[in-house]
């Protein structure tokens, strides 16, 4: 019996799960509910999990076709493949699902590979997709929830002040259209200074997918102890509300522009 690979992804990649050899998650789940009789016995499936699913996803699949009428039919030594999902105090998100990174694996002093894992629950993907590709602000996002982790794994571990974290630049440069199966960050810390009550940080990212370098992204920012950043906000905060209030009660003259007219127009 030959063995054919089969992509799982989530139901909100319906139109990639429209190709050969992708199924999504709940063809999955009709596909291990189907009596044996009608299951030919000609090939087997190796499931292997693509994007979209969450963790109560995939440990479903596990259970379900370990008593699946078809299980003779499936080959689950390659699920799962993925690695762990970060935990909160790595990638700084509450639930589970908002979470689209694994634990970075270091491969030497300044380099991590990450494991993108994106959930059909997720925030980002709230909204309609467009299409068979992952839609550009996802892998920004990932890459984002990326260089926060590997700060943390980075930093003195006698930090443990809450932390704030100030972003200088971003950037993002785009090789290709990435899809729903695994996509790879490779994260390299170029600069790291340390001072008495904070750090600099100049890191990049590689993306890979299917061997190919699909996006790049740079980023610069510093990591700064909450109270510090805190009283400096609110600072700001309180200056700029008094300007904005001074500037749209002060009197107009006839002539003179609205200062709302672009957003108007």
């Amino acid at each position: 019996m030959r063995t054919r690979a089969v992509v799982v992804v989530g139901d909100k990649f319906a139109n990639f799960g429209a190709n050969k050899d992708v199924l999504t998650i709940s063809q999955l789940r009709g596909f291990l509910s189907l009596p044996r009789e009608l299951v030919l016995d000609r090939e087997r499936i190796a499931l292997i999990p693509g994007q979209g699913l969450s963790d109560g996803d995939v440990l479903e699949v596990s259970e379900k076709a370990a008593h699946s009428a078809v299980r003779a039919s499936c080959d689950l030594s390659r699920w799962p493949m993925t690695a762990a999902r970060a935990q909160k105090d790595l990638s700084h998100k509450h639930h589970p699902r908002n979470t689209m990174i694994s634990v970075p694996r270091r491969l030497n002093d300044d380099t991590y590979e990450i494991d993108v894992m994106i959930d059909d629950g997720c925030e980002l993907m709230g909204d309609h997709q467009t299409g068979q590709h992952l839609q550009g602000m996802m892998i920004v996002e990932a890459a984002r929830q990326a260089f926060i982790a590997v700060t943390e794994l980075s930093i003195d571990a006698s930090a443990v002040y809450e932390k704030y974290f100030v972003f200088d630049s971003l950037s993002v440069e785009y090789k290709r259209f990435m899809f729903p199966v695994s996509i790879s960050l490779l994260c390299t810390i170029d600069f790291m200074e340390k001072t008495a009550n904070s750090y600099r940080f100049r890191m990049h990212i590689d993306a890979q997918q299917a061997g190919d370098l699909v996006a790049t992204i740079a980023v610069t920012f510093g990591v700064v102890k909450y109270k510090s950043l805190s009283r400096i906000e609110s600072t700001l905060a309180t200056a700029c509300l008094e300007k904005y209030v001074k500037a749209t009660t002060t009197p107009i003259s006839e002539n003179a522009p609205h200062p709302n007219t672009a957003l108007a127009s």
